[in-house]
């Protein structure tokens, strides 16, 4: 009896959601999703420029949500104060941050890029042109045991 008392808000809630009007639902979904600005085709990695380049760029967040040059085969380090914008640099280089003005050049992989590489063998060359990775980190706080 405890276990059904305790689900019922829960169920209660799900219940009320299932009961959204399907033009409701559609309006959610037209802003949420439709009303985004469309992604650009992108070119096979032959025909595109392997370099990296910021000229007079102004970045900045989706509002819905100097110059710089990235050597070709080097491995950059983006390190600066807490805030100093590291994280938008990368989102930038990865298309998802607005560019308000200037110029980026920077290739983009396919989006069946990943596929090609089903029998990756291991070997001294560890960069694979036209692929890349953003793995954020989390800010780090000690825990302490109880």
């Amino acid at each position: 009896m405890k276990f059904t008392l305790n689900a019922l808000p829960e169920t209660l809630i799900n219940l009320l959601q299932s009961l959204v009007p399907s033009a409701e639902s559609r309006r959610r979904v037209a802003v949420a999703y439709l009303g985004t600005a469309e992604v650009s085709a992108v070119l096979p990695l032959e025909q595109q420029a392997q370099t990296i380049v910021f000229q007079s760029c102004m970045v900045t967040c989706p509002l819905d949500r100097a110059a710089a040059s990235f050597p070709p085969g080097a491995l950059p380090l983006v390190c600066g104060n807490l805030g100093s914008c590291k994280t938008l640099l990368l989102l930038a280089l990865l298309g998802e941050a607005d560019l308000l003005t200037g110029q980026m050049l920077c290739p983009r992989p396919p989006p069946n890029a990943l596929a090609a590489f089903t029998d990756v063998h291991v070997s001294k060359e560890w960069v694979v042109q036209g692929i890349r990775a953003f793995v954020p980190q989390a800010a780090w706080s000690p825990v302490r045991p109880k």
